[in-house]
């Protein structure tokens, strides 16, 4: 090829791409859209929190086991107690048991130990929690990344991974916030409380009871309060219809409200119809952002209280809006990707095909 014929073949390509591309950078139409390599931008690989999913796991077990059978098998709350890997029943009835499990939880052993009947689940049925979760966060992930980017890449990096790339560029602070933030909100019941981790443990120097973990409140990073709270949550924010951002009138302080699906309202009202007089925690990502009394039946609207800033408000109720996270994520990976790669890559690619 001569170098009149290149040079010409140039100037096409050239023309082309930024043909193509100019919609990009104005923000309308489709255009060409350049990846990571080309552009720069962020990556992640995230890891699903497997203690916490085969947690939430057992926990809607145990739900259903109460729901649905207690009348076949007779369980009560007092007959299943829950640790991190299985559920104990005492006094169940084995062959029933056996049946219920059979017909209705493909996956969870049963065997029998001096502590009562331990039912596990599989290697089968953990995989299938874990990708299950993998499905639900990159849904939730790909809702809150396209409201950063154009056009976020989204992708399962194997069972319990995730690859997150944002290409452009993008404020990493306010991407890790919005994209990495856990946005994992528990709604617990406060079995007691003290002002530290230590002065709670000392009220049970045998351990803590079954079916409960230990949750702090922090203000400005300093311990105020420490919770012994009731496993598992009475709701999550999984159940959350919408959330919004709002300035407290009489406060005048940042809150988010929020508004529950009509399955979780009646759980709500029901919750906290029985526990008047009780404190019950609201938790966002394992830290405790308030713990009010319950001095009434609440259904349907709530309000979440903290140390918000406008713009933290905000953020949660966009996050919360989006979809919560249906168990916690581990930043496993991060990187951040200049553009300078993708220049170079342009300018090495015409100067190939101007060199032949």
């Amino acid at each position: 090829m001569s170098l009149r014929a290149r040079a010409i073949l140039v100037l096409i390509v050239t023309a082309l791409a930024l043909a193509m591309a100019y919609p990009t950078y104005e923000g309308e139409g489709e255009g060409l859209h350049l990846g990571l390599d080309l552009q720069g931008g962020i990556h992640w690989l995230l890891g699903v929190d497997r203690p916490k999913a085969i947690e939430g796991e057992l926990g809607r077990i145990r739900d259903s086991l109460l729901e649905e059978d207690a009348n076949t098998l007779g369980l009560t709350k007092e007959n299943i107690s829950m640790e991190p890997d299985r559920l104990i029943l005492t006094d169940a009835p084995t062959a029933s048991l056996n049946d219920v499990l059979d017909e209705q939880f493909p996956g969870v052993n049963a065997s029998t130990e001096a502590a009562g009947t331990v039912l596990m689940l599989s290697d089968s049925r953990v995989e299938q929690v874990l990708r299950d979760a993998t499905t639900q966060a990159m849904e939730v992930l790909e809702r809150r990344a396209t409201g950063v980017v154009r056009e976020p890449i989204i992708a399962s990096a194997g069972i319990g991974r995730i690859l997150v790339q944002m290409p452009g560029e993008v404020d990493p602070v306010k991407a890790r916030t919005i994209i990495s933030g856990q946005t994992f909100l528990e709604f617990k019941k406060v079995l007691a409380s003290a002002p530290t981790k230590e002065i709670l443990a000392a009220q049970y120097p045998d351990g803590n009871p079954p079916d409960t973990d230990v949750a702090e409140q922090l203000t400005e990073g300093i311990v105020t309060e420490a919770f012994l709270l009731e496993n598992p949550a009475v709701l999550t924010g999984a159940s959350l219809e919408d959330a919004r951002f709002n300035m407290d009138a009489r406060r005048g302080e940042p809150v988010v409200t929020f508004t529950w699906k009509s399955d979780a309202a009646r759980i709500f009202a029901e919750f906290t119809a029985k526990n008047i007089g009780q404190r019950m925690a609201i938790i966002l990502d394992g830290n405790v952002l308030s713990a009010p009394v319950i001095n009434s039946r609440i259904s349907r609207r709530g309000e979440i209280t903290g140390n918000f800033t406008p713009e933290s408000a905000s953020t949660l109720a966009g996050n919360l809006r989006s979809g919560a996270l249906p168990v916690p994520l581990n930043i496993e990976e991060e990187r951040t990707v200049g553009p300078a790669l993708g220049k170079d890559s342009i300018a090495n690619g015409l100067n190939s095909i101007l060199i032949g």
